[in-house]
């Protein structure tokens, strides 16, 4: 099983029509996929959207992590649902994913700005209201 950050979700060719998760899938075919939404959603929520689309059947985990970027492009962690994420269409999708493991959920919230405590009690409630749990 791979988990991704950022530099798994960037692009390796010069058309940009495939990202280096790609390069790994497709070279190691019974590779499934832990995917941290956190860093794919850094790149972009549609990416996030593709890949949850075109690897449905390889994810086994989702790895929820949420963040934004200050005013000079420093990543701060927040609440997840609070930042970058678009948490109602990613989990319209992950509700849709036939392999999720039962416990295949992970939480990750990193130091914040905030109370750490406050901001894990905000994101699984973010998370509730929109995933099938």
């Amino acid at each position: 099983m791979i988990h991704n950050h950022d530099i798994e979700c960037k692009t390796i060719n010069n058309d940009k029509s495939e990202i280096i998760l790609d390069y790994y899938l497709k070279k190691i075919p019974l590779l499934n996929v832990e995917l941290d939404i956190g860093w794919s959603s850094l790149i972009s929520n549609d990416l996030t959207s593709k890949i949850l689309i075109k690897y449905s059947s390889r994810i086994n985990i989702i790895h929820f992590k949420d963040l934004v970027l200050n005013k000079d492009n420093k990543i701060i962690f927040t609440a997840i649902g609070e930042g970058k994420i678009d948490l109602k269409d990613v989990c319209l999708l992950i509700n849709e994913l036939p392999n999720l493991d039962k416990y295949g959920l992970i939480i990750d919230q990193d130091k914040s700005n905030n109370d750490s405590f406050k901001e894990l009690d905000t994101g699984f409630k973010n998370i509730k209201k929109f995933l099938k749990i």
